[in-house]
């Protein structure tokens, strides 16, 4: 049985997990959990304001959803997926697969190297965060 207890001490090592990414590099933006069209994890890194207006966050959000599925489907050809990489003139996004058909979606500062940002979070703990989330 799930108590509110074991809900909130869930939710705060799910919390600890995501600031660990922040951590990592201090370009890191934003960092969410997503499967299908939710977020069910992250969000802005504190003091940081998104680019995208709020009232289009929804839409977004889908569009970020589809994105990692399409990109996923793409595996039965070209086999395991590591990433993917948008650059833009004011971010970088970064889609990574895990595991239960979640995807991690992190934006960056343009400067930062988002495989080399990888590599290192492979290192953290980080990819518990599919396996933790009910």
């Amino acid at each position: 049985m799930v108590t509110a207890a074991s809900r909130r001490k869930r939710r705060a090592y799910i919390t600890s997990l995501i600031d660990k990414i922040f951590e990592v590099d201090p370009g890191v933006r934003f960092v969410a959990i997503y499967q299908d069209q939710h977020m069910l994890a992250g969000g802005m890194k504190g003091g940081r304001s998104s680019y995208d207006p709020e009232e289009e966050a929804y839409d977004i959000d889908l569009q970020l959803a589809k994105i990692g599925e399409m990109t996923r489907s793409w595996q039965r050809w070209f086999g395991s997926m590591r990433a993917l990489v948008v650059g833009y003139e004011k971010l970088n996004l970064v889609f990574q697969p895990l595991s239960e058909g979640r995807f991690l979606v992190l934006s960056t500062e343009v400067g930062v190297d988002a495989f080399e940002l990888l590599d290192r979070l492979d290192k953290e703990d980080y990819r518990r965060l599919a396996e933790i989330i009910p």
